[in-house]
């Protein structure tokens, strides 16, 4: 899969759906859109394949392709979270992360991935996992249809 390096200096747009906000880059003449709820990328790159194959004209449709994309200030911010706290945090994130994808979690934000201070020790821990009252939604969803 190709990686796509985002440069801090790249237009960048949030814009509202159903689901709330999804960023987007503009990078040359193509644009790049981040997969933020873990599913709608990949039903994209499948519509894609299907109306490839149902030999629809290209010019009439966007084709997707997926790719990792990798944010410029993202590294930034785990580097300033070390140089303020003296902790590498990036393995917990990652785990963080895959732990929301795999409730759904679609509410991970940075007003939720805290920092505890022990004056005491005068050191720094990251927080517990909390906040994950946004999870579950399509299994929910899925669960309560499947009942009817």
């Amino acid at each position: 899969m190709k990686t796509i390096h985002i440069p801090i200096d790249t237009e960048w747009i949030i814009s509202s759906s159903s689901k709330g906000d999804q960023s987007k880059w503009r990078i040359g003449n193509k644009w790049v859109k981040q997969n933020a709820r873990g599913y709608e990328g990949q039903a994209e790159v499948l519509a894609s394949l299907v109306l490839e194959c149902l030999t629809f004209d290209r010019s009439n449709y966007v084709v997707y392709q997926p790719c990792t994309i990798q944010l410029t200030n993202g590294e930034q911010l785990m580097a300033q979270v070390e140089q303020f706290t003296g902790l590498d945090v990036c393995q917990q994130i990652a785990q963080l992360f895959a732990f929301d994808a795999l409730i759904l979690n679609e509410d991970r934000h940075t007003n939720n991935i805290l920092f505890v201070y022990d004056p005491k020790e005068k050191a720094w821990e990251l927080a517990p996992i909390f906040d994950n009252g946004l999870s579950c939604y399509r299994m929910k969803k899925t669960i309560h249809l499947a009942n009817h």
